[in-house]
């Protein structure tokens, strides 16, 4: 992997092969193992090394963009000249911004030599660990374990360096029994700390699920109480911070848009008080990147507070069309937690609905977040504050924001992905019809 001073090294010298007024240049790349399972035993291990430079080069307001996976001097210089070329040929961009001068950066330490030297031997006997337990129940298991490092780093003609390195490993594990009536699927991704990944723990989960799972019943689409767990928050509040675009909604075209006085709704309540969301790359959880592809500096921003929205997701072009400081998009999101168990908050309903995860999600309504999906992985009926029955999979009709509304309940926030979320319980969230696949 090459480090920071070939990196600064390189970039620089990219730079000053080119002729054009401004030159911004990005260069990222890393190693990976991977190793998959399948039918209760290693199907594959794979390595791959890659790395990518991609130039961009400004004539004034022409910009063009080129780029190779060849360090060479020749290549360096012929992709320079592409990206010239390509400025030269190109229309005027009226919303250009020239690259940015020196930034500062939130110090975020997420390289770790045990994750990044993590080989397949090992992956192979942490996949043993767990398959074997399952098979003896004559279960079924497959599953991906990865591991490795990666770089990124940008320079620009006014004098920008920036470099960072992160490791990272990725575990999943489906599990079916035998006669396929149940299965349900757990997985960690983005983990930096080889030991953070607890692979028994998820391998127990799926295991759990999938003989909890046999033999659904069918219950009749309507809304129901919901206890929803951190995967399947996750993946709601993705589609919400769509719709946190600053230009969207100051142009009328997103959930954020104020119809009824114009502008935003910056300072309006959207979703409950129990609800705070923010951005936070160097939480301990998610150790984040401290910089964006431009090199603008990823910072903590608070998007909802109280349940007010706080801040909208502003580009450096529209920042300075609105006078606002550059905010880069809402990554690394940490949902704050509460004081219950996931037990608790199931023990508070008389009759709903347990949601272990959703796939297959779509917009209907954009301008409303209304979005439809599928429940997945182990869908379970409650009644009288405990889990009755497994039931047949439910495609819902829901918006995040109407979630975040609802909200009664909220456990401590846990990882998921490169976010950080709790468990939730919510009344009346709509479900439309029943889905018969496992």
């Amino acid at each position: 992997m090459i480090n920071r001073e070939k990196a600064k090294t390189l970039l620089e010298k990219v730079i000053s092969l080119g002729t054009a007024d401004e030159m911004s240049v990005r260069l990222g790349g890393g190693e990976e193992g991977l190793t998959r399972f399948a039918n209760n035993q290693i199907t594959q291990n794979l390595a791959f090394s890659d790395r990518a430079l991609i130039v961009e080069a400004a004539f004034g307001k022409k910009v063009g963009v080129a780029s190779t996976n060849m360090l060479d001097e020749k290549s360096l210089k012929e992709v320079v000249e592409r990206a010239e070329i390509f400025a030269q040929a190109s229309e005027v961009n009226p919303e250009y911004m020239p690259p940015l001068e020196p930034q500062e950066y939130e110090k975020i330490e997420a390289h770790f030599p045990a994750t990044a030297n993590f080989g397949p031997e090992k992956r192979a006997e942490k996949i043993k660990e767990v398959v074997e337990p399952c098979a003896g129940q004559g279960l079924i298991t497959s599953g991906t374990f990865a591991s490795g490092e990666a770089f990124s780093a940008i320079a620009t003609s006014r004098g920008l360096f920036a470099y960072h390195k992160q490791t990272s490993a990725d575990f999943s594990i489906t599990v079916r029994t035998a006669d396929g009536s149940g299965a349900s699927r757990a997985s960690q991704t983005d983990v930096r700390r080889i030991e953070d990944l607890d692979t028994k723990a998820l391998a127990e989960k799926a295991r759990e699920r999938a003989l909890a799972s046999r033999n659904p019943i069918e219950l009749p689409p309507g809304d129901y109480a919901v206890v929803l767990e951190p995967e399947a928050v996750a993946e709601l509040l993705f589609f919400l911070f769509t719709s946190f675009d600053a230009r969207s909604a100051d142009e009328g075209r997103s959930f954020m848009s104020d119809r009824k006085c114009g502008g935003n709704k910056l300072g309006q309540k959207i979703v409950g008080e129990n609800i705070d969301i923010r951005s936070q790359p160097g939480h301990p959880f998610i150790l984040g990147r401290p910089f964006f592809s431009d090199g603008l500096g990823a910072r903590e921003i608070a998007w909802i507070e109280k349940g007010v929205a706080k801040n909208l997701s502003y580009s450096r072009y529209w920042a300075k069309e609105k006078n606002k400081r550059p905010t880069g998009r809402p990554v690394s999101l940490v949902m704050q937690g509460g004081k219950h168990t996931t037990k608790e908050l199931i023990k508070s309903i008389p009759r709903g609905i347990l949601v272990t995860r959703f796939w297959y999600i779509r917009f209907v309504d954009p301008n409303e977040i209304l979005l439809t999906g599928l429940t997945r992985d182990g869908t379970f009926l409650i009644e009288n504050g405990e889990i009755k029955s497994p039931i047949k999979n439910f495609r819902f009709n829901e918006s995040p924001v109407r979630l975040l509304q609802n909200v009664e309940g909220i456990t401590a926030a846990e990882k998921v992905g490169s976010s950080v979320v709790p468990a939730v319980k919510a009344h009346n969230f709509t479900f439309t019809s029943i889905s018969s696949a496992v």
